[in-house]
């Protein structure tokens, strides 16, 4: 049931900007454009049709990452106010894990029924898990609406699709880069918004949940009224019935693949925080991912099917797949350091001021952002986007490794090399992500294209998030043995009263400790900051592993400045049957 390539005949009716033919099945190019800006109508880019599309998917973008961001550094304070609720975790855990599931499957099955109606039932579903969010009288009910944003963040984070296939090739790279000015004020900023709701709001954290509920609320209602991508007559035909379509859908992969992923990253986060690593559940969720996913791709590739969940030879693309993984590592190392970069932050430089450390966190995002969205701006004009590549993954891994010299008293030239290593990465990423959706060879897929690559994505996030936490985790545990006891007990401490000031870091409560004074509290503080300086230096040089994949993915990625080139062509335009005037 594969949509048969078309091509323009005698039969086929020009309906505007688009060809039709019998059937009313719009016609597409040999590489699956619908159209070309060439025969755009005057003024559709700045229409209020097409502007309002774009506000519908930046909302949607802005909100569906804001809802894991905005709440992330903050669940201590939820949990204190609502609980205390040991399973306070899955608030965090179940967005990612969701999230990559849902956006191959979302990807997917909106290409072949069409978007409109998926896009705005992700917006209600994003409306309701905001509004049960903020309504929480505890744990529970905070994990039941986080589950619900995590679903309906599939189609909100599709934004790269979204927005790609509504302009030109041409112009792809720019459309993703600004898309990245929703997300500002949400992952880049959200340490810092966060805290202020908690401390400066009468609402405290239920406020920026309220923000976002009116957020996903306005983001749904412009698409109900201005957004009409083709639909399933639009893409098919009128003789084509949905139930076919439904009857033949690869059920059995989406449970290979759902059940796959969700074992193989619910054992990356349970590792070294909710079990220890060797712990029974946390190896059987990982082995018997593996093996199912295993399975699934064994299944794509062999199973005779008419609807694959995923067109395996996207894999055969190396210009795709070495992107997907390139965009991949990028977001790995920006998720890594949203864990650990705030940690340093505030156990080194802060000296307890949670604001100020929250400010100082939000630098290397806000440095990550800025890389994204001017890579969008000028990666066309540049050109050799694989040397670009190259270039963001060689200077940003160096200097991200260089903020090895970090210590309690190189603030700022810390602050630089990271802050300047994520921009490169960011740039980098930007190109990578958008290249994801430039080299498949047919623009029908481009749903399916981006959902994998958005689950690569996520994979490769979880697994770098792991290994820079268990770096640091592991590292401290040997590294404040070896500076605070020493430092305590030549400042005068009773040996016997060393494990009492050990457990006092983690509680900040000094006030069982025998025999400790004040200059014997700020020595072993003080050697608790080298300790965890010591740390730190290792989990920057750990990033090398991860940018030197980079280096190598860039290598093998493409240059795609032939098939941007004069490239007008368009996947899908706003109107579909309905022919709406813009």
């Amino acid at each position: 049931m594969r949509r048969p390539r078309n091509s323009y005949a005698d039969g086929d009716a020009f309906d505007g900007n688009v060809h039709r033919d019998k059937d009313g099945r719009l016609v597409t190019d040999n590489a699956g454009f619908i159209a070309d800006d060439t025969n755009m109508p005057k003024g559709y880019y700045y229409s209020p049709t097409f502007i309002a599309t774009v506000m519908a998917i930046g909302l949607g973008f802005f909100a569906g990452v804001s809802a894991f961001a905005y709440a992330a550094p903050v669940l201590s304070t939820i949990n204190a106010d609502i609980g205390p609720d040991p399973n306070i975790t899955w608030v965090a855990l179940i967005h990612p894990i969701a999230l990559s599931v849902a956006l191959t499957v979302i990807g997917r099955v909106t290409d072949i029924f069409g978007r409109r109606w998926f896009f705005i039932g992700g917006a209600t579903l994003a409306t309701i898990g905001t509004l049960v969010s903020a309504l929480a009288e505890n744990v529970p009910m905070l994990i039941a609406g986080a589950t619900i944003k995590a679903l309906a963040a599939s189609t909100q984070l599709s934004v790269y699709y979204a927005i790609s296939e509504l302009v030109p090739m041409k112009y792809r790279y720019i459309a993703n880069g600004l898309v990245y000015i929703f997300q500002l004020p949400a992952s880049a900023t959200a340490p810092v918004i966060a805290q202020s709701f908690v401390t400066q709001s009468s609402l405290g954290w239920r406020g920026f949940f309220y923000i976002l509920t009116g957020a996903n609320a306005l983001s749904g209602l412009l698409y109900f009224f201005f957004y009409f991508p083709p639909d399933f007559q639009d893409k098919h035909g009128r003789r084509e019935q949905k139930k076919e379509w439904v009857k033949n859908f690869d059920y059995f992969g989406v449970l290979l693949y759902s059940a796959g992923l969700v074992l193989f990253l619910l054992g990356l986060s349970w590792g070294g925080s909710v079990y220890p690593w060797k712990s029974a559940s946390v190896v059987c969720a990982i082995v018997i991912g593996a093996l199912s996913l295993i399975g699934f791709f064994c299944w794509e590739t062999f199973a005779p099917l008419k609807e694959p969940l995923v067109p395996m030879r996207l894999f055969k693309n190396r210009g795709w797949a070495s992107s997907a993984i390139l965009a991949g590592i990028g977001a790995g190392i920006y998720y890594a350091n949203a864990i650990v970069w705030p940690q340093l932050c505030q156990r080194v430089w802060a000296k307890g001021d949670v604001m100020y450390g929250a400010s100082l966190a939000i630098i290397p995002s806000c440095c990550m952002c800025t890389g994204q969205i001017m890579g969008g701006a000028f990666a066309k004009r540049v050109k050799k986007q694989k040397y670009q590549c190259i270039a963001g993954a060689v200077v940003g891994g160096a200097l991200i490794a260089s903020a090895s010299i970090v210590d309690p008293d190189n603030k700022a030239p810390t602050i630089v090399l990271v802050g300047l290593g994520s921009y490169a990465l960011g740039w980098m990423e930007t190109i990578a992500m958008t290249n994801t959706l430039v080299t498949i060879h047919d623009q029908q897929e481009i749903g399916a294209a981006a959902g994998i690559s958005g689950a690569v994505r996520t994979c490769i996030a979880s697994v770098a998030s792991t290994i820079f936490t268990l770096t640091l985790n592991t590292r401290l545990a040997s590294t404040i043995p070896a500076h605070v006891p020493q430092a305590l007990l030549k400042a005068g401490l009773p040996a016997s009263s060393i494990p009492a000031f050990l457990a006092a870091l983690k509680t900040g409560k000094f006030q069982g400790v025998h025999g400790l004074t004040a200059a014997i509290q700020a020595a072993g503080a003080r050697a608790n900051v080298l300790a965890y300086t010591a740390a730190f230096k290792t989990v920057f040089l750990a990033s090398l592993g991860f940018t030197g994949c980079a280096v190598i993915a860039a290598i093998l990625s493409p240059n795609v400045d032939n098939i941007l080139a004069g490239n007008g062509g368009v996947s899908a335009t706003l109107g579909g049957r309905k022919n709406e005037e813009v």
